[in-house]
């Protein structure tokens, strides 16, 4: 009777701790695109000053139509609202320029209302997360014990009788 006791309560206790987890590593996780998008519209901007000045200085028109493409993605990230620039980013970013950016990206937190949406949604997507995992492994153990059970009670010894 103790022990069920004890191990009830140190099983929701590990629940609890899981679920703190995998919601702050979420939160945290989010919460870092604000900071490596600055770090991504630097970058951005760099390739698209270095574009202009080599189609000017060599006359390449494809350099110029490569610093027009990025800078109109410039532009749709600047222009989209804190809230949006995800999906847009997603939508126009370059990800040669943004893989090179996640490569020198520097974690980061400003505090700013932005990050901190960012952290709360990416908390609760967290705890959506761990609250999924957690209902398919109750599902599978349920399963196991209903098995167990139906299985349990008729035992089949190697001569194929049961016992």
């Amino acid at each position: 009777m103790f022990f069920k006791r004890v191990s009830a309560s140190l099983l929701k206790l590990i629940d609890k701790i899981l679920g703190i987890f995998f919601s702050l590593s979420a939160g945290l996780l989010t919460a870092q695109f604000p900071q490596y998008l600055a770090q991504y519209l630097q970058r951005l901007g760099g390739h698209i000053d270095e574009s202009r000045l080599a189609a000017e200085e060599f006359a390449l028109p494809a350099l110029a139509e490569r610093a027009a493409t990025l800078a109109a993605g410039l532009d749709a990230i600047n222009k989209a609202s804190p809230f949006l620039r995800l999906p847009v980013f997603i939508a126009n970013g370059r990800w040669d320029i943004a893989r090179k950016a996640y490569e020198n990206h520097t974690p980061g937190m400003t505090f700013t209302a932005e990050e901190l949406c960012y952290l709360a949604v990416g908390a609760l997507v967290g705890l959506l997360i761990y609250s999924g995992i957690k209902g398919v492994c109750r599902g599978i153990w349920l399963a196991l014990r209903k098995l167990g059970r139906r299985f349990g009670k008729k035992h089949i010894n190697m001569s194929g009788t049961a016992v």
